[in-house]
């Protein structure tokens, strides 16, 4: 029987509950800690009580048996309706209420994203300095409107020398092609972005990501020394240095702080814990609205400190705490736990919606990874949820759709049936990614439990104070997430500066680097560029050789690569809110880059005069799309990480934008799933429920070591566990029902027609029983005696009302307790497969089922007792 669900009540003395943590500790860990010298055998058993000790925590839910009375209250509010108006208004609001219900969620958790994505662009402007005259303003709402200045926030701004002998001229010609001159001048108007390029150490990256500079905006260098920090002013270079390191460790400090102190749930990333609210059980305190108000600051905070952090999971966990909140104003939802758990599985379609702007991605998100129940009606309302959430978040934005827009990409392009060949490669590199993310946090997160339990927060500073040291060295880490995927998902366009975009053309030995693909920029002498038209009778390729710089471009996105790996790895499951799609998608979108620059480069140079060149590659256009191959490696990463397949590769395509890409994107997924499923079974989801155990039941604990297990096998009780406690149907006085009650803490009985034939009549739960026979009222209040009898059916004849059978004291003799008894509970025999056991818990739901064996009741099984199984096997 399921000791876990009980509930505690006044007058029957119960083992109190223990609330759900959110950080539950490693059974291995906790065994290894409090027996170092325990055998192997004792430990096994310390293990396992632990595993029964942690399941009892959790309370379960019978999607059945809500789902029936669900049905009974709707049949009785039909029948009402059709004998008066206001049964029938009352109807029609039952029937709408759901869309209303779900509407406000969505709209809600909307409101909520477009908080998070203010909040994380202001804190993220803070460390690098101040709006003069509105602090409020991040960096690029505060030069909107004046005249901007790229610059590199290493190494400042222009010397007057650096455009010094930028006018030059070059001419040449040959039969086909002719470049006429090229005359390149300083610009002296206003409006005019100086291009601060040849003593750059970067990639280019803060000219494409928004580093803008104007008067009314000061760097923290600026504002306490009057210099931007650069080479030529290292003291205000570390002063900002140490500024950006501080604001960093003191924004992850601070959510810590809130989250350890107000609200331990709101740690991690949510999805796990969602699942398992989905899955059937009850976290306690986990959707409730101080975890709610910390989750949305947590995030703000935990963001924009430049850590390996995504909004997505935490924005999942923020809608199930809205549908949680908004269940308790609509009856129909909030008194039944199944129904609940109806508007969170569509409160997650509207958290990834809402975060990504994909509301059909979020919908078959919520069915493909979340969610445990989804009927067709949960479906419908799933995206009437994501698409109030997507449209409410796109509508509120200040920053416009660009915010929104993650993966804009050229739909001109072509690509090529060959190229199937790098994006398949794409999803074996996704899946190994994948599959290392999972293992190696895995590991990380028992190391920390282990030698970092006692000190949660400091492992958080020191992992936060060493990342973004490093971070502000590197000019692709200093920016906000988004803006950082946007540019490396992005072709290369006219006057583009980074070095991933800067080609070579030769043209009769004369070798002119090209600042884009065909643009109108090239590269002049060593005094600077200019602007440069090109005359050709024909039009040319879009694909050149490599650059001078485009060997520290890729460097530098292979140092990206490597820190954000790490960075994924160890902080993922720390004690603040995180997510893990946003970095990801980045990890994998620098990977696509990569692969798409070496692929480019072997078409370029090696393929070039071949007749298999010129038929693929179309004049005037790009032989191979670099940030086509961003997005494919961004979905095989993605894939990789959560296991997803359909719901990846819509959500993927509804930030492209288009369907031209579709089949890459979904081949990249395919082999990112097989692969990662080949070298670690399990999504970085599934590996958090297990390493806090939480009782959910997954859909690959199906294996063949249950294939000689039955019921018998996983019943309760076994033989040596002593006799099962049953409730007969006419004959228990009260006394005796309240005595089995005390010292029995399981959540329901059997009911048979007498303790000798054990044949089956029902089953009924404790807090029903407690309920109709008062006992949860003190002894003075009851209406019942302690020798009155409590009767299950009406085989015994029932007192008439008008001449009962009362006893000495004034009470009735017989108790009718005819309405709380199931007399349909779902059964199986002794003989029943354990996998058989398995699909029926993990099909409908239930939390127990009775076992009989030749019509006598034996024992029973709860969800719990199927977990325990399937850990000890």
């Amino acid at each position: 029987m399921d000791p876990t669900s009980s509930e505690a009540s006044v007058g029957i003395p119960l083992r109190p509950l223990v609330h759900a943590d959110t950080n539950v500790s490693d059974p291995e860990e906790t065994v290894s800690n409090e027996r170092p010298h325990a055998s192997r055998s004792s430990v096994a058993n310390d293990e396992c009580r632990k595993l029964r000790r942690t399941y009892d925590e959790y309370d379960t839910v019978d999607w059945v048996k809500d789902l029936n009375a669900d049905s009974d209250r709707r049949a009785r509010m039909e029948q009402r309706a059709k004998y008066s108006l206001l049964g029938r208004l009352l109807l029609v609001w039952d029937s709408s209420s759901g869309w209303i219900c779900v509407g406000l969620i969505g709209a809600l958790v909307g409101v909520f994203a477009v908080v998070v994505d203010i909040g994380v662009s202001w804190l993220s402007s803070l460390k690098e300095g101040v709006c003069r005259d509105q602090l409020w303003f991040n960096q690029e709402q505060c030069c909107w409107s004046y005249n901007m200045t790229v610059f590199s926030p290493l190494y400042g701004l222009p010397s007057s020398t650096a455009f010094s002998g930028l006018t030059s001229v070059a001419t040449v010609a040959n039969s086909t092609t002719a470049i006429t001159t090229v005359n390149s001048t300083r610009a002296a108007n206003a409006t005019t972005k100086e291009l601060i390029y040849p003593h750059i150490a970067g990639s280019g990256a803060q000219a494409a990501f928004g580093f803008y500079s104007c008067e009314q905006w000061y760097s923290w260098e600026r504002l306490l020394t009057g210099h931007d920090g650069d080479l030529e002013h290292v003291g205000a270079f570390i002063l900002g240095w140490i500024v950006y390191v501080l604001l960093a460790v003191s924004m992850v400090g601070l959510c810590a702080a809130l989250v350890y102190f107000l609200a331990p749930s709101a740690a991690g990333s949510g999805i796990a814990e969602v699942k398992t609210i989905l899955g059937g059980f009850v976290i306690h305190k986990f959707l409730g609205p101080w975890t709610l108000i910390v989750k949305v600051a947590g995030l703000i905070l935990s963001v924009s400190t430049g850590l390996c952090i995504g909004n997505d999971g935490p924005m999942v966990h923020v809608g199930a705490c809205c549908a949680k909140i908004l269940a308790r104003f609509f009856p129909k939802y909030g008194l039944n736990p199944s129904k609940t758990r109806e508007l969170i599985s569509a409160a997650v379609a509207g958290g990834i919606g809402a975060c990504f702007g994909a509301p059909i991605g979020g919908v078959l998100f919520s069915l493909e990874v979340a969610s445990y129940y989804f009927p067709a009606k949960t479906l419908f309302r799933s995206f009437f949820c994501a698409l109030a959430a997507a449209y409410v978040a796109r509508a509120l934005n200040p920053f416009g759709e660009e915010h929104l827009i993650l993966l804009s990409v050229d739909h001109d392009t072509i690509w090529h049936f060959v190229e199937l060949v790098p994006f398949a490669a794409l999803g074996v590199c996704g899946g190994i990614f994948g599959a290392l993310v999972v293992r190696c946090n895995k590991a990380v997160q028992k190391f920390r439990r282990k030698r970092c339990a006692e000190r949660p927060i400091t492992y958080l500073l020191v992992l936060t104070a060493v990342f973004s040291f490093t971070a502000y060295l590197h000019p692709d880490l200093r920016v906000e997430e988004k803006l950082f995927i946007r540019k490396l998902v992005s072709s290369c366009t006219a006057g583009d500066q980074e070095d991933l975009c800067i080609k070579e053309l030769t043209i009769n030995r004369i070798n002119i680097f090209l600042m884009c693909i065909a643009s109108d920029y090239i590269r002049l002498p060593e005094s600077g560029y200019g602007n440069a038209t090109i005359v050709s009778e024909t039009n040319l390729v879009g694909s050149f050789r490599a650059g001078p710089r485009m060997a520290r471009g890729v460097a530098l996105l292979f140092g990206a690569l490597l820190l954000k790996f790490v960075g994924l790895v160890l902080v993922y499951g720390v004690p603040v809110p995180t997510g893990v799609m946003l970095p990801s998608i980045m990890v994998g979108a620098i990977l696509g880059r990569l692969m798409g620059i070496m692929v480019e480069q072997i078409v370029v140079t090696q393929m070039s005069h071949s007749l298999f060149y010129h038929r693929l590659c179309k004049p005037g256009h790009p032989c191979i799309d670099t940030g086509l191959y961003a997005v494919v490696g961004a979905a095989a990463c993605l894939g990789g990480v959560t296991r997803a397949t359909v719901s990846l590769v819509v959500i993927m395509i509804e930030l492209i934008g288009g369907l031209s890409y579709s089949i890459p994107i979904m081949v990249a997924s395919m082999f990112a799933k097989w692969t990662g499923d080949r070298l670690y079974k399990g999504s970085l989801y599934d590996v958090q429920i297990r390493l806090n155990n939480y009782p959910y039941l997954q859909f690959d604990k199906a294996s063949n070591k249950m294939a000689d297990s039955f019921a018998s096998d996983i019943m309760h009780p076994r033989l040596s566990e002593g006799p099962l406690e049953l409730l007969t149907e006419n004959s228990m006085r009260l006394e005796e029902v309240e005595e089995l009650l005390q010292r029995s803490e399981h959540s329901g009985f059997p009911v048979v027609e007498s303790l000798a034939s054990r044949h089956l009549v029902g089953f009924v739960s404790r807090m029903d029983l407690i309920k109709a026979l008062d006992l949860n009222q003190p002894h003075s209040s009851r209406r019942y005696g302690p020798s009155a009898i409590v009767c299950f059916t009406d085989r015994t004849p029932l007192p008439d009302q008008s001449n009962r059978m009362d006893t000495l004291e004034g009470f009735p003799l017989l108790i009718d307790v005819r309405n709380i008894i199931d007399l349909s509970p779902t059964t199986l025999t002794q003989a029943t497969p354990a996998s058989t056991i398995f699909d029926v818990f993990r099909s409908l739901g239930l939390r127990q089922v009775l076992v009989t064996h030749l019509g006598r009741v034996t024992g029973i099984i709860t969800k719990k007792d199927v977990l325990r199984f399937l850990d000890d096997c």
